[in-house]
């Protein structure tokens, strides 16, 4: 398990600033759209999986080739950071982007360090049962699902050794310097 380096209120508001700067408020997306797209988030972590990647491998250079930690040194137009820890920091960057807070995720850490590591594992031991558990979990709780599920994909990421805060800074940079909408999509 990492230990946590980030301050999740201040990515959450940050995520927000983004998505408002770039359109994505504009309409503000309906409950289910927004859920869809989180769990296409998710989904597109899946088919990396079923596709041969290792959910703890290092981040990518789209198209690069390259193999970073650290913020891509290339022009950012020709920087895209890519893997499955991208694809979760999407599907928590979309919760976070709509909420602007995430409360917990510290208090979720300092629990789970002082917890018997092996009891913690018992029930979520693979990505496509985060998939199933966060799928499930936005319908049981619908005034806190969605953000209890980004909750839940930053705990799964701290556990099985998942790269997401690298991948959240990563791919924030990346946000910013998108165009308006990512070029013209609908939702």
């Amino acid at each position: 398990m990492v230990e946590p380096t980030l301050d999740w209120e201040q990515v959450a508001r940050e995520a927000k600033e983004i998505a408002d700067a770039h359109g994505w408020s504009d309409p503000p997306e309906d409950d289910a759209t927004h859920a869809v797209n989180v769990l296409c988030e998710l989904f597109e972590a899946w088919q990396l999986y079923r596709a041969g990647h290792e959910v703890d491998e290092p981040i990518r250079c789209e198209g690069a080739g390259c193999q970073m930690r650290e913020a891509c040194k290339k022009p950012r137009e020709q920087y895209k950071p890519y893997g499955i820890a991208v694809e979760l920091a999407d599907a928590v960057l979309r919760v976070l982007s709509r909420t602007g807070e995430l409360r917990g995720p510290m208090t979720m850490f300092r629990a789970m360090k002082a917890a018997d590591k092996r009891s913690t594992r018992s029930y979520m031991n693979g990505i496509e049962d985060l998939i199933l558990y966060v799928t499930y979990t936005d319908n049981e709780r619908p005034d806190y699902g969605v953000e209890y599920a980004a909750r839940s994909i930053i705990f799964w990421c701290w556990e099985y050794g998942v790269p997401i805060e690298d991948a959240i800074r990563q791919k924030m940079e990346y946000n910013r310097t998108r165009p308006w909408r990512h070029g013209g999509k609908r939702v």
